[in-house]
């Protein structure tokens, strides 16, 4: 035997997370990517976050739209996910390193 409660009263609202716009001016190259990931479409500085595939964040930074990119040397080949966000742009992409 078991028992199920459900706690809460009327007035609780439903949580809700925002969605993710995806900027479509941005392009990020080569993907899969062996040194530099080069990023276009940049309108101003961005923050990035770059994190494994389980979540962890292994590196951050700020890139100027005029910046060469991103340098993956020190990475180990896996998948990553990029999150890049401004004032304007808001983008995740996934990213394979070789």
């Amino acid at each position: 035997d078991f028992f199920v409660a459900k706690h809460g009263y009327p007035g609780c609202a439903p949580q809700s997370v925002n969605e993710l716009v995806i900027s479509s001016d941005i392009v990020v190259y080569p993907n899969p990517v062996t040194e530099l990931l080069q990023i276009q479409g940049l309108t101003a500085q961005t923050s990035y976050r770059l994190l494994s595939i389980t979540g962890v964040v292994v590196q951050v930074g700020i890139l100027q739209p005029d910046s060469k990119g991103i340098s993956t040397d020190r990475l180990a080949p896996a998948m990553y996910l990029l999150e890049l966000q401004n004032k304007e742009q808001r983008a995740a992409i996934r990213i394979m390193k070789q």
